[in-house]
């Protein structure tokens, strides 16, 4: 049995990252807030989720409670991945218009650079980390 220490891969683990990510949203949803703030507060109305593994499917939920209208989700896996009410695109498909999209992923940055190829840079890329931080401190 493998355990998660055991692993010999020198990338960065994405579970002190992801859960760092989590705590601080929990912050914020203690604290009444949702991650809609972030977007109403920078006029973004209209945005596609990059990444729809835990983040992406739990920004989606909080998303659909807000007034921020999600045009489609982005993955790699698309053809594996089914979300009630959300089409979901690779890249490589033709993608909708949107103000942002929001990268769930935590290789931002290489992530960035394919959605700024694809997509144009005319679109803001913006990391959850940066929303989650974001709607905590203002809560705070």
């Amino acid at each position: 049995m493998k355990l998660f220490g055991d692993c010999k891969e020198k990338k960065p683990s994405f579970f002190p990252w992801g859960f760092s990510v989590l705590d601080k949203w929990l912050q914020v949803k203690h604290r009444g807030g949702s991650l809609d703030l972030y977007f109403q507060e920078n006029s973004i109305h209209k945005i596609a989720i990059y990444g729809l593994s835990v983040l992406g499917k739990r920004l989606y939920e909080e998303l659909l409670q807000g007034e921020t209208k999600i045009s489609c989700g982005i993955d790699q896996n698309a053809a594996s991945i089914q979300l009630e009410g959300l089409e979901i695109k690779t890249l490589a498909d033709e993608l909708p218009e949107v103000d942002a999209v929001i990268v769930t992923p935590m290789s931002f940055y290489e992530i960035q650079k394919n959605i700024y190829r694809e997509m144009g840079s005319d679109v803001d890329v913006i990391s959850i980390e940066d929303v989650v931080e974001y709607c905590l401190g203002r809560l705070l």
